[in-house]
């Protein structure tokens, strides 16, 4: 991603335990491409599965052992949340016995682990059936660690909502950047990435696109978070815009703005294509709903189901001709 903004995943991908005490370790499940992890290290531990992912769970009324402190070499596998890239670095990290954790106990900070589990939960059951005790076991922490870190489960969703906007706008950018460099395939790729973002995120789209879905995290989410996704917003209406203009005039300009450099004023000032670009927006956003619907889509004409990706390809088709008939642009237009 051509910005630092995106989501990150952390999780422990392989640990070396000392050969005094082979018990102790980590574990770890693959889910949706984002890896979680269980942190375990009582002389008796075992695992337990629950409906999402792994947890942790000791046995009970076994003799106690002498409280020892081993260091374990792990390997931290660092996973980009909306690409498949991967590094690793290695940590030291000490294992305890039976006890509650303490902060030290997790190679990744608590709420890091917190804000990635709650993108994935959040994005695949949306704000509603997912929960903070959904989160917090999916890692292995306490129930009031969401609290502590974020003030309230509505807190977790607005941090967490603030990087999916912010990842959501660098993959838009990203997918034009790689396009072929003619403004009709910058703009088809532009609208499938929303719409392939939606397929993969369907819950974070009913949280960003109505707002009284998560109506509390929302606030928090303007209040907090403004400063973050106002200017994202921004960028992303430029670079749509843009793509607007080229198609319009048969250019093809860098469009390579981020939050510090776009032009703003000159992108604002061309109201057609403000206006060709809130259209646009309408039809990917009712493109982006329908592939959200989930088991509801199942319910649908089977028919048209079928010929979903065909209907997309007439309607992006349909806005670019749209688009073409403008040129040149009216002097007389005008939004008002």
């Amino acid at each position: 991603m051509g910005s630092r903004g995106n989501s990150e995943a952390y999780a422990v991908h392989r640990a070396v335990v000392s050969p005094r005490r082979r018990h102790g370790g980590f574990t770890f499940a693959y889910s949706r491409g984002f890896i979680r992890v269980a942190l375990w290290s009582s002389p008796h531990g075992r695992q337990k599965q629950q409906s999402r992912g792994i947890c942790l769970g000791t046995s009970k009324g076994l003799p106690n052992r002498p409280k020892r402190r081993e260091t374990s070499t792990v390997v931290i596998l660092k996973m980009s949340y909306h690409h498949k890239m991967m590094t690793s670095v290695s940590a030291d990290v000490t294992t305890r016995p039976v006890g509650r954790p303490r902060r030290e106990h997790f190679p990744v900070p608590v709420a890091e682990l917190l804000i990635e589990a709650a993108i994935e939960l959040v994005g695949t059951m949306g704000p509603t059936d997912a929960s903070g005790r959904m989160v917090c076991d999916s890692i292995g922490v306490r129930y009031a660690s969401v609290n502590y870190n974020f003030g309230s489960w509505n807190g977790l969703i607005a941090h967490a909502a603030s990087r999916v906007y912010v990842g959501y706008v660098d993959v838009l950018g990203e997918a034009v950047q790689q396009a072929p460099r003619n403004p009709d395939d910058r703009f088809r790729a532009y609208a499938m990435a929303q719409v392939d973002w939606a397929r993969r995120l369907p819950g974070w789209g009913a949280v960003l696109n109505y707002p009284l879905s998560a109506g509390i995290a929302s606030q928090i989410l303007q209040e907090k978070f403004g400063h973050v996704t106002r200017p994202h917003f921004e960028l992303n209406l430029a670079r749509l815009a843009q793509l607007i203009v080229d198609i319009r005039e048969g250019s093809v300009s860098p469009n390579d703005f981020d939050v510090t450099n776009y032009p703003r004023a000159e992108l604002l000032a061309d109201k057609l294509a403000i206006a060709r670009s809130t259209m646009a927006g309408w039809a990917t956003l009712g493109m982006m709903v329908w592939v959200s619907r989930g088991l509801i889509q199942q319910s649908q004409i089977p028919e048209e189901v079928d010929l979903q990706e065909s209907l997309f390809r007439v309607a992006i088709d349909e806005t670019i001709a749209s688009i073409r008939a403008d040129y040149p642009p009216s002097p007389n237009f005008s939004a008002g």
